[in-house]
This record gives C-alpha cells, structure tokens and sequence, in this order.
C-alpha cells in the first residue's frame, strides 16, 4: 500500500498460460484485498489473447473499467 499512498499505479496483465477464469478469480481477490482501490488496474495486450484462443472482446466487456494502459 506505500506504493499506492506514494502515487504509484498498479497494472498486471494476463500473459499465455495463465487461464483467463483462474485469472479472472485472482483480479477479483486482487481488488478486494486493495479495497479497489482505484489505482489498481489492468494493462491490455490483445496479442495474449489471441496467443491463447480467448475472446479479447469479452475481457474488455469485463474490465473496462479497470484498463489503464493497452499494447498495440
């Protein structure tokens, strides 16, 4: 929390081999355990979905309001 009360935004990103429901479940515990506190977000490489065969749409369905930074 130093890191936060310091201005600092917190970003993860799924990457191939980390499933899209387990990661899911961790970004909901994530947020809960910060208090959701709003800068804890998401960063955004659609290239990870399509490595993986997920839908990329629906996460940005989800999370949109979590994205912070995307990698084109």
């Amino acid at each position: 929390m130093r890191l936060i009360k310091a201005g600092v935004d917190l970003c993860f990103e799924i990457h191939p081999g980390e499933g899209f429901a387990r990661w899911g479940d961790f970004l909901k515990c994530f947020l809960e355990r910060l208090g959701k506190h709003p800068r804890c977000n998401l960063l955004y490489d659609p290239s990870h979905f399509v490595l993986q065969q997920l839908d990329y749409l629906e996460f940005i369905d989800l999370y949109h309001e979590r994205i912070q930074k995307c990698f084109m």
